[in-house]
């Protein structure tokens, strides 16, 4: 996943991040699918 490349620094940021990206991507996904894996 794109996301995987920003939020290594701080385990608790990464976690929030994905959970963040993963909500907005269900929302938005079929609209920017280059987002998707």
């Amino acid at each position: 996943m794109i996301y995987a490349y920003f939020g290594n620094k701080d385990g608790l940021f990464d976690a929030v991040f994905t959970a963040y990206v993963e909500h907005y991507l269900a929302e938005v996904g079929s609209v920017v699918p280059w987002c998707v894996d």
